[in-house]
């Protein structure tokens, strides 16, 4: 299953289920230091960041090596693929940076199976966000639009900032070359890997998670029966600033329609409103809001019914 566009951060997860039930050995492998500045992305693969014990041993590793990020500084061995193109300078770097993720993540899972655990490791690749680098947009010129990619990426409301790839790969177990429509999230990957690994959700953590389990989706067997997903954004775009400025949007996806509510003012009219119908219009360049007034109600009353749930959940 996938989704568009790469992000500011790659990651990878892995679940080796070699001996259900031994204790699991647990490995974040995500520097939170520019390492990148130190060496190669593959310096942080293979055997430092595997488990030193037997091979039997089940283990969870999470791969966030924070790229692609800014500064975008991929050794020339990864940009050399792009150097002699006509593509702009920011997605030369950009690009480059994405394969030299794909280099680390390569050796990384290079070492898993020569050590003969291909065949029992459950591996997802997601990303924190979305982002936009069309091929022959510059945005070395723009501190904001280099460090963020395009106006409709990171940090925007736009479907490109919260779409991102999601895909599951584990030889023998998940059938090759499966792409599904159902309206997955981030919230769905613990719950999944739960499932995976035979163990149930915590009773308390179902009442405060609201994903689930895609392994239907995944092997053919059924949907997760959703028509829409809801979120909250709290920080978004600035002109001045690379982190952003405080936000208070909603936003509304279903299959067809991207809708996005700006809350800051407590307006409930469709002029803090934007919809956007990525059946016809994917890019979300026409804000047809002012000609479906209908479902501004019915997106404002799913706001409403997500805000109660989430407070509920809690209390």
């Amino acid at each position: 299953m996938t989704g568009i566009a790469r992000s500011v951060f790659s990651f990878l997860i892995l679940l080796c289920l070699a001996a259900p039930g031994d204790t699991l050995y647990r490995q974040e492998a995500s520097d939170k230091t520019p390492y990148r500045k130190k060496g190669p992305a593959p310096s942080h693969t293979s055997e430092n960041i595997l488990p030193p014990s037997s091979p039997d041993r089940p283990f969870f590793i999470w791969y966030g090596p924070s790229l692609p990020h800014t500064p975008l500084d991929a050794p020339f061995s990864h940009y050399k693929y792009y150097a002699n193109t006509s593509l702009s300078e920011s997605a030369k770097q950009y690009y480059a940076n994405c394969t030299w993720f794909d280099a680390g993540v390569g050796e990384l899972l290079d070492h898993i199976e020569a050590r003969g655990l291909r065949e029992n490791t459950l591996i997802v690749y997601v990303n924190d966000n979305g982002w936009e680098q069309p091929p022959f947009e510059e945005y070395t010129d723009d501190h904001i639009l280099y460090s963020n990619g395009g106006p409709k990426g990171k940090l925007s409301l736009h479907d490109l900032a919260f779409r991102t790839p999601v895909i599951f790969h584990w030889p023998r177990t998940i059938e090759p070359g499966i792409f599904e429509e159902d309206m997955v999230s981030m919230v769905d990957i613990a719950p999944t890997l739960l499932d995976y690994a035979g163990v149930a959700i915590p009773d308390d953590l179902k009442a405060l998670w609201p994903g689930r389990s895609l392994r239907p989706i995944i092997e053919g067997n059924g949907s997760v029966e959703r028509d829409m997903l809801v979120g909250h954004a709290t920080q978004q775009r600035s002109e001045n600033d690379v982190m952003g400025q405080p936000a208070d949007h909603y936003y509304v996806r279903t299959p067809r329609w991207h809708f996005i509510w700006d809350a800051r003012e407590g307006a409930t009219d469709t002029t803090s409103m934007q919809l956007y119908d990525m059946e016809h219009d994917s890019d979300g360049s026409e804000n047809v809001i002012g000609s479906h007034t209908d479902l501004a109600s019915r997106f404002m009353e799913a706001i409403t019914a997500w805000k109660e749930n989430i407070v509920s959940s809690t209390e």
